[in-house]
């Protein structure tokens, strides 16, 4: 017998003690997944993150209000004055579910990074970030949906003057290195459960 995945494992508390966005799942029910007029508990049960009263921890993770129950999935955002981690200009813990967050360090990256505005064709007003704000945010969904959750590290953004890093705890998986990486490959989710539920609410695809 083997432990379940970390994120299809359940917590211990009751799923009624937890203060779950409930606002959030309504509306993502009525927006996404479409299973009618039906109680939250319910819904969470039809989307496999509650059982038998015990929230798995994508559900938890997923829709929580505030998380106290998994440090490790606390995600830090700091902008560092220069090209170094000695002096900080801002930082901010991000403790909300992770699916709210995806927007939240988007946000913060956007604050910290600059925006030229030229002219491109047809005299349209052409803006340019520093960064392309979707391969930000395909590299922050990617560090919170495949990072191991088991390792007691956070998922970190580090800005800098003349870089951006996102640091995403956890090895590659087994069948994956380095050099794999570069060439056409085979998506192997670390987190199944996380990953369907972002991938129904069309943060990822599922081409990998």
């Amino acid at each position: 017998y083997t432990l379940p995945d970390f994120d299809q494992r359940t917590l211990a508390q009751d799923f009624k003690t937890l203060d779950l966005d409930v606002a959030a799942i309504r509306r993502l029910n009525e927006t996404v997944f479409h299973f009618g007029k039906i109680p939250e508990r319910r819904i969470l049960e039809k989307l496999v993150v509650l059982k038998k009263g015990k929230l798995t921890n994508t559900g938890y993770l997923c829709f929580t209000r505030e998380n106290d129950l998994i440090p490790s999935a606390v995600i830090k955002g700091a902008r560092f004055k220069g090209k170094t981690m000695v002096h900080f200009l801002d930082m901010k813990d991000f403790r909300g579910n992770l699916i709210a967050a995806v927007n939240e360090v988007l946000d913060f990256i956007q604050r910290h990074i600059s925006m030229g505005v030229g002219i491109g064709a047809k005299a349209a007003r052409d803006e340019k970030w520093d960064y392309p704000l979707e391969a930000l945010r395909e590299a922050v969904v990617n560090a919170i949906v495949h990072r191991d959750y088991t390792d007691p590290g956070n998922i970190q953004i580090r800005i800098f003057d003349d870089r951006l890093e996102i640091w995403s705890p956890g090895l590659l998986p087994k069948e994956l290195n380095i050099k794999s990486l570069l060439a056409e490959n085979r998506s192997i989710p670390r987190n199944r459960g996380l990953a369907k539920i972002f991938h129904d609410i069309g943060f990822i695809e599922g081409w990998g």
